[in-house]
């Protein structure tokens, strides 16, 4: 009797087992199914933004080849680099990508400098300002600044053109680039010289050069010592202008025929200034055989 009634037990027992399993199989079979799919979505996104990735950067390497400065701004047909910024837009046209459109401005702003278009250029340098500012760009947004900057400069909006070259130093000094920095000091520096505060244009002509050593950046240091040979022209010390001049001109083997010939130039203003003729003479025509060779007719 008691067998019967273990017998009956065991068949319950396995009656409600077999649900259980079955309901456990069930619901394996769906985690598997759910884990296949959200592994093939992966894969999926994954290749999708690789394609993508790829994409961007296909159209990124395009778009440098075309407004790159030996594309751009060694190129004797103007109307040729204006086609080629009108190109790199018309590949954003669909696709913008606020950093990149700003780079293009930034080209076009370069190319109307050069054609002397400042107004045209500084519109140029403002729009790609509002793009960088807009991706965040922290060092292409400081290039913007110091290059409006300096087309201020050149059309002589000083105030305006020194409040753009100090923002573009701060994001330079934030983001540590020296080379930037360098850049800024320099234009600051020509700010104070043209505003005739040589005490100041000094200072940061002096920190121009300390940059320039410490990158061992040659044009730089060469640049520095003739800024400053300039600034003490201006204040009358000629002898201390010289020297600084003739510093300029160490190690003029690694210096570009256009440094040489600005050498060349102030030496012999300075010079003339002294009233020494014949070594200005010699000097000045110096000046006018390396400008030759740098510049076209």
């Amino acid at each position: 009797m008691i067998k019967g009634k273990n017998s009956k037990l065991r068949e319950s027992i396995k009656s409600l087992l077999v649900p259980v399993k079955e309901k456990r199989l069930s619901f394996s079979i769906t985690i598997i199914a759910l884990a296949v799919a959200i592994v093939t979505a992966l894969a999926a996104i994954f290749s999708y933004n690789n394609h993508k990735t790829e994409k961007a950067q296909l159209l990124e390497s395009k778009i440098d080849s075309l407004i790159s400065e030996k594309s751009i701004l060694s190129d004797k047909n103007a109307i040729h680099s204006f086609e080629k910024i009108e190109v790199a837009k018309a590949l954003l046209a669909k696709d913008c990508n606020p950093r990149l459109l700003g780079k293009v401005l930034i080209s076009e702003a370069s190319l109307e400098k050069k054609y002397y278009q400042y107004e045209k250029a500084i519109a140029c340098y403002k729009k790609a300002i509002a793009l960088f500012s807009k991706d965040n760009s922290r060092l292409n947004l400081a290039e913007a600044y110091y290059k409006l900057g300096d087309c201020y400069k050149k059309v002589g909006i000083f105030d305006l053109g020194f409040k753009a070259t100090v923002k573009g130093l701060n994001l330079y000094i934030e983001e540590k680039d020296l080379m930037g920095q360098r850049r800024c000091y320099n234009n600051i520096g020509s700010f104070y010289k043209y505003l005739g505060e040589y005490d100041k244009a000094l200072a940061y002509y002096q920190k121009t050069l300390a940059i320039s050593q410490e990158l061992g950046y040659s044009e730089g240091i060469s640049s520095a010592f003739n800024n400053l040979g300039t600034i003490y022209s201006e204040m009358g010390k000629n002898e201390l202008a010289l020297d600084f001049y003739h510093k300029s001109n160490i190690g003029k083997s690694k210096l570009s025929t256009k440094s040489i010939a600005i050498y060349n130039g102030n030496v012999g203003g300075v010079l003339l200034k002294m009233g020494k003729y014949k070594e200005s003479y010699a000097a000045l025509r110096k000046a006018q055989y390396y400008l030759s060779k740098n510049f076209d007719p």
